[in-house]
């Protein structure tokens, strides 16, 4: 009940409704009317309507028809907004899964990349140059004791240079070593980190596409459906302003009552307040019951959204009740 209360309302709000044709025998086709004529037809209870005097009573169940249409449009739409939601959210939960699901792998590429340009850094590097030799001198000075003492040194001095050049070179060698190793794993690692990322990417997208489509689908489904509903708006209120066009006077003598831009019989009045008058007891249950398992209580000052337009519609029926009565005693 409140939920076809709120879609009343919305129609009510939306002045929307999809108007039935009218058949022959409900309306008498002519040309435009003469003034002579009008207070005939007013008195018979029709009016004007797309080239055709018809009767007030079946412009009020056009009406009716067209707003219990519009229930089913307004609940449509509100179905259709759920659905388009909860894709949306379920969009945002797979995207905000597949970031933190890539964290670790990307951070692991990086570290890899990181290794491979420092390992292609050990291995771009150019083996240690060798000695330059001590070459041995014929003929210095100082006789053969003094040639044979630098000879000595100098092979010395040669043979130390050979041995760091030596302990350089295998240094080298297991630096460079090392890093070729270290150069095939990091490799390695990315490439199995980058195929682990398209895995989680094409996992993503297979999620992903589904939904994406089912939303456009739904999107475009709530663009016919705002189309139709501007067809609809555009019908009710020509019906409106057919039958606001009619004298007051005549429009309560055949029980027809304006509410809020729209034309109802008393009944489909007293319907939409009982609706409202339900929706707003159900209200009040839910909020106490909320309240009381918070240990509270429901303000004696408590009131509902709607109590304004209930009381207002109440007040409404009441007033025109007594003015169709008025009306129909002032016919006789």
């Amino acid at each position: 009940m409140r939920a076809t209360a709120c879609c009343l309302a919305l129609v009510a709000l939306l002045l929307v409704a999809a108007a039935p044709a009218l058949t022959a025998e409900q309306a008498t086709h002519g040309q435009e009317p003469l003034p002579s004529q009008v207070q005939d037809h007013y008195a018979q209870g029709q009016v004007w309507y797309e080239g055709k005097w018809v009767r007030m009573t079946i412009l009020l169940d056009l009406c009716r028809k067209a707003r219990k249409a519009m229930q089913a449009e307004v609940q449509r739409t509100g179905d259709t907004e759920n659905r388009v939601s909860t894709i949306t959210r379920t969009l945002a939960e797979l995207d905000e899964k597949f970031d933190a699901d890539c964290v670790p792998v990307k951070r692991r590429l990086a570290q890899a990349l990181v290794r491979r340009r420092e390992a292609a850094r050990t291995l771009a590097q150019p083996p240690p140059a060798k000695p330059r030799t001590i070459a041995q001198m014929r003929g210095s000075r100082g006789g053969k004791k003094n040639q044979k003492k630098n000879r000595a040194r100098n092979q010395r001095e040669n043979k130390r240079r050979q041995e760091q050049y030596q302990a350089a070179l295998k240094r080298y060698k297991e630096r460079r070593e090392k890093a070729q190793k270290a150069l095939g794993q990091a490799e390695a690692d990315a490439k199995g980190a980058a195929r682990q990322l398209e895995k989680l990417h094409a996992a993503f997208k297979a999620k992903q596409k589904p939904l994406l489509t089912e939303r456009t689908r739904i999107t475009q489904e709530a663009r016919s459906t705002s189309g139709r509903v501007g067809v609809h708006r555009s019908t009710l209120l020509k019906v409106a302003a057919v039958l606001a066009a009619a004298p007051e006077s005549v429009r309560l003598r055949f029980a027809v009552v304006e509410w809020r831009n729209q034309f109802y019989s008393v009944a489909d009045l007293k319907h939409l307040h009982a609706s409202i008058v339900d929706e707003i007891q159900a209200g009040r249950k839910d909020a106490a019951r909320a309240l009381t398992a918070k240990g509270q209580s429901l303000p004696k000052t408590w009131t509902h959204p709607r109590q304004t337009e209930a009381d207002a519609l109440g007040a409404r029926i009441r007033g025109a009740e007594a003015d169709i009565a008025d009306a129909k005693r002032a016919a006789t």
